[in-house]
């Protein structure tokens, strides 16, 4: 397995990403697994419900039953533990016969639970029709990232996007207008359960200030009008 410091990177990221940053994270509210939390909608109106129902992880993705080509088609794996910034390539963070991952990496499942209680994905124009297609109550999974609240930049925590999902139904793509399957479509009143997957870093092991959040960590989400949401997955 290949584990690649980035040189260029350090110098910026010692700066963005450091433990003497302030006290950003004493100052955060939490939430805690199998409790319902409101998310309102960015780039749309109205609120989705959330609850984690379980946490998982492991070193080994064969654990869940997932095979390491699933992992193919995403992106490769960055983290940054005390001012050291490590990125692997595919394949280089996952064994591709056994699903063993790398040093330091932790694959991290969650099961959750959504509602859509009056949500919306577009903001409704002043001349609306009150036509509403499923493009209208369709939601991207990257709603919801994992960040390490340790690990402050000047603009965010560290962010985790997901590596894997499942339990979304699946749709034409072209036809919602997005660039992939990685949405699900909601109507008002109705409810979905599936699963997320993540892949974490650390050096030292140490993962216990990870959560799942709505924002994408950004320091900035009350300045927007949208409350940030941050559930402790208590990974040891």
């Amino acid at each position: 397995m290949k584990k690649k410091f980035i040189t260029a990177a350090v110098l910026i990221l010692s700066v963005l990403f450091c433990s003497s940053c302030g006290s950003r994270e004493s100052n955060l509210t939490y939430t805690s697994i199998n409790e319902e939390f409101i998310s309102e909608v960015v780039g749309g109106e109205g609120s989705l419900t959330w609850k984690v129902n379980s946490v998982q992880w492991s070193d080994q993705v064969g654990e869940f039953g997932i095979a390491p080509s699933e992992l193919e088609n995403f992106d490769g794996v960055f983290y940054t533990d005390n001012g050291n910034s490590v990125f692997y390539d595919w394949p280089d963070y996952v064994d591709t016969v056994s699903g063993q991952l790398a040093d330091d990496l932790l694959f991290v499942l969650i099961n959750l639970t959504v509602t859509n209680t009056d949500a919306v994905g577009k903001i409704v124009p002043e001349n609306d029709n009150g036509y509403r297609d499923d493009s209208w109550y369709c939601f991207p999974i990257q709603r919801l990232s994992l960040c390490d609240v340790s690990e402050q930049g000047d603009n965010g925590f560290l962010n985790y996007n997901a590596i894997w999902y499942d339990g979304i139904p699946e749709f034409d793509s072209d036809a919602m207008g997005t660039n992939g399957n990685n949405y699900f479509i909601l109507r008002p009143g109705e409810r979905l359960t599936y699963r997320l997957g993540f892949i974490i870093g650390s050096d030292d092991g140490d993962f216990s200030h990870v959560c799942l959040t709505d924002h994408g960590g950004s320091y900035y989400a009350e300045k927007t009008g949208h409350k940030a949401n941050y559930i402790q997955l208590n990974i040891p």
